[in-house]
């Protein structure tokens, strides 16, 4: 069970990266209605399963990779899923997805940024935030064309984590103060509306997204601005 803290922490990040993420795309696309449903339907959908933190999820989440025709997963890092030691790995699974989509975070966007000064004050202090955009980047360079996988980078909010598979869609947020491991993940069977409209959100994300050579402009366009990513971070309008 969630103490009202934690499970009030969690449903604070979520409405959080709605807003968040409705005034970023709701004048560039029809997105924002969709966000808006989420928004006002949280809290009356049946959620099939709550978790109480992402540990135990990614069990559930990794029983059903392996046999899901369907994966699309939004996370800032997604570093899980390509550590060979991982159960769900995406490198070491053999299994061909039909539709296998990532969307990792831009670095270089405002809402990237911002989450890596997030994850600067939560991390070990051994760890550089100059890390940060280098484990988004490894990350795409090591799934792009696995099995069958397409990957992009998103430059909207990083407020949740979204993973949807044939049977289910998950939903974590990303709390300011917290590592996303330590939050509660919502599980929605497919068919809902909730499921529905995480995989309409996703789709739309996707369409707005970059791809490598996107992206590869923009970090060039990021470092013609910026003499390092620390001064990025220390700018005032972030």
């Amino acid at each position: 069970m969630f103490d009202a803290i934690t499970l009030g922490s969690f449903f604070a990040g979520i409405f959080s990266s709605v807003i968040g993420s409705y005034l970023f795309l709701v004048s560039q696309s029809r997105t924002g209605s969709f966000l808006r449903n989420i928004a006002l339907n949280l809290a009356k959908v049946p959620i099939a399963a709550a978790f109480s933190d992402r540990v135990n999820a990614e069990k559930d989440i990794t029983e059903r990779i392996q046999s899901t025709n369907k994966l699309k997963i939004l996370s800032v890092r997604g570093a899980a899923y390509i550590d060979p030691a991982h159960p769900g790995s995406l490198v070491t699974n053999r299994v061909q997805f039909k539709d296998a989509k990532v969307l990792v975070c831009n670095p270089y966007g405002r809402p990237g940024l911002r989450r890596a000064k997030e994850v600067q004050g939560s991390a070990d202090k051994s760890w550089n935030v100059t890390q940060f955009p280098k484990d988004i980047e490894h990350m795409f360079g090591k799934l792009e064309g696995e099995n069958g996988v397409q990957v992009r980078y998103f430059c909207s909010s990083t407020a949740f984590r979204v993973v949807i598979l044939d049977s289910a869609a998950y939903l974590s947020g990303f709390p300011s103060n917290r590592i996303g491991f330590e939050v509660p993940v919502l599980k929605f069977h497919s068919g809902s509306d909730f499921y529905n409209m995480l995989e309409k959100y996703f789709d739309e994300v996707w369409e707005q997204s970059l791809n490598g050579a996107d992206f590869s402009d923009v970090k060039l366009t990021f470092y013609n601005s910026f003499e390092s990513y620390s001064d990025a971070l220390d700018d005032a309008a972030i």
